[in-house]
């Protein structure tokens, strides 16, 4: 479950303050639950792995590939864009997608 939003309003409006957020994040037998995830830009992510065996896992957009099991992975999410995060060794290549600066 992602933390509460921090918002500053500014002579434009309100503009959403960068926060941490924690998700965590597992494997099913159709895909990755929960498939998406939202944050707004200069957020840290922290995706919390909770797999029963080992995943290659990639963030293309970050240049991130890493093996994980029960890690963290820290993501710094600057700019507005979806970054997928892909299953490269699942038995379909699985998918979850962060939407930042889409947020509800």
């Amino acid at each position: 479950m992602a933390s509460g939003q921090v918002t500053v309003r500014s002579a434009a409006g309100v503009v959403p303050a960068a926060v941490e957020r924690t998700y965590e994040l597992r494997l099913a037998d159709d895909g990755f639950f929960p498939a998406t995830f939202h944050a707004n830009p200069g957020d840290t992510v922290d995706l919390v792995f909770l797999l029963e065996a080992p995943r290659f896992i990639s963030v293309p957009e970050l240049g991130i590939a890493e093996r994980v099991h029960k890690e963290t992975l820290e993501l710094s999410l600057r700019e507005p864009g979806e970054y997928d995060i892909i299953c490269l060794d699942c038995d379909d290549p699985f998918v979850a997608v962060i939407s930042v600066g889409h947020e509800k």
